[in-house]
């Protein structure tokens, strides 16, 4: 089985030739439950087990196979870290939770790999089932990642076609997935407003405009 494509694309990434039978098991230490910045983390992690059937994740305990986050003070990028993949499990080196968290998004593509094949990006060719589950294996590996720009966009143009909220909350997520760190809303164009303003009638043609409310759902989600 290849090594996944991540996406984006790590600054560094050197991998051996061990491969480590998928776990049954894993458990996941150095998390702060009480640190809302460290839950977004732990609902990644939790994220990933939900789409690998018969693998239990286990918080704040040991396991033969761990994820475990490590508080390192030296290093240079605040959104750096550093994931190690052997034959213990997956250790993450980071200074800050956006560090662990970025870690966490590239673990999500790392296992998704591992237990589903190529299947896992739809727009490779998928091998069958079968093959997959005699193949399920963790690459070796040590990734060295920092975002190469501080701000890492995406606009979406409500100026030209309705967004429902539900859909902005799905761009939010999938953003964070790819390590992106800014929602560019261009609500007014020719054709819409997406934004209906209270005392003004911009915006009323448009049934599916945003209002102050719902704008101040989105930056609070």
């Amino acid at each position: 089985m290849i090594q996944p494509a991540f996406m984006p694309r790590p600054r560094n990434l050197s991998s051996t030739d061990q491969r480590v039978p998928f776990p049954s098991l894993i458990g996941v230490t150095g998390l702060d439950p009480s640190a809302p910045a460290d839950q977004r983390t732990r609902e990644t992690l939790e994220n990933i087990v939900a789409g690998l059937p018969g693998v239990e994740l286990r918080f704040d305990a040991e396991a033969e196979y761990g994820i475990r986050f490590v508080a390192e003070t030296a290093m240079t990028e605040a959104e750096g870290y550093r994931l190690v993949s052997d034959a213990s499990g997956l250790t993450v080196m980071a200074r800050t939770a956006a560090g662990r968290f970025y870690a966490a998004q590239t673990i999500y593509q790392l296992l998704a790999h591992a237990y589903h094949g190529d299947s896992f990006r739809r727009f490779e060719h998928a091998v069958s089932p079968a093959a997959v589950a005699a193949a399920r294996s963790v690459p070796g590996l040590t990734i060295e990642d920092a975002p190469r720009y501080a701000v890492r966009g995406f606009m979406a143009d409500l100026g030209r076609s309705t967004w429902s909220m539900p859909l902005l909350r799905r761009l939010v997520r999938i953003m964070a997935h790819l390590k992106m760190n800014l929602l560019h809303l261009h609500l007014m164009d020719d054709e819409l407003c997406g934004f209906r303003c209270a005392q003004l009638p911009l915006g009323r043609e448009n049934p599916g405009a945003l209002d102050a409310a719902a704008l101040r759902e989105l930056i609070a989600y």
